[in-house]
């Protein structure tokens, strides 16, 4: 990928196929967006570009930031019409942790955060909670639940029910009216 600069999350990003967009972040070589704009006004709200390296990213212009900013208010109104918003595809990934391996339940966390993204959702990573892996489990917790409640969906790894976590985050999921998916 070629970069003109870093991009930041939250960034306004103008990709070089002319698409504008709020920056999430890249994982599996993806780009992923809050929202773009592409040149003929047709809005997205988190989607992704497929080939990270296919893009150059550059920093959005005041102009190219404030349409982007335009269409989402004026699309905003329609959803909250229609009782969507922004949130609604967010889905946060709950399954075990402690006491396993950790290395292999990273590879089944990034393997559900790759389904999940490729089925349209916006997956959400308790491995991505920007705490150290040496963290207390309570500090984990903490930060989980917060990336939890900014999602409209959780979706339960296999095994979620030998998990204290998994109980908990499930508990306050149903609690506050999320969605709950459960891994075949």
């Amino acid at each position: 990928m070629n970069y003109s600069y870093t991009p930041k999350k939250g960034d306004f990003i103008k990709l070089s196929n002319g698409d504008i967009a709020i920056y999430e972040r890249i994982i599996n070589s993806r780009i992923y967006c809050y929202a773009s704009l592409d040149k003929d006004g047709w809005l997205c709200c988190y989607c992704r570009y497929m080939k990270a390296e296919k893009y150059s990213l550059i920093k959005a212009t005041t102009d190219e930031k404030n349409r982007l900013l335009e269409a989402l208010k004026y699309r905003s109104l329609a959803w909250n019409e229609n009782k969507m918003s922004l949130s609604e595809l967010r889905i946060y990934i709950s399954g075990a942790i402690a006491h396993l391996d950790l290395n292999e339940r990273k590879e089944a966390f990034k393997n559900a955060e790759a389904t999940l993204g490729e089925m349209g959702y916006f997956p959400i990573d308790p491995f991505n909670n920007g705490l150290p892996e040496n963290a207390s489990w309570r500090e984990h917790m903490k930060a989980d639940i917060g990336l939890l409640l900014s999602c409209s969906i959780i979706y339960m790894l296999k095994g979620w029910e030998l998990s204290k976590g998994c109980k908990l985050e499930l508990d306050v999921a149903t609690s506050c009216g999320l969605d709950v998916i459960f891994e075949k």
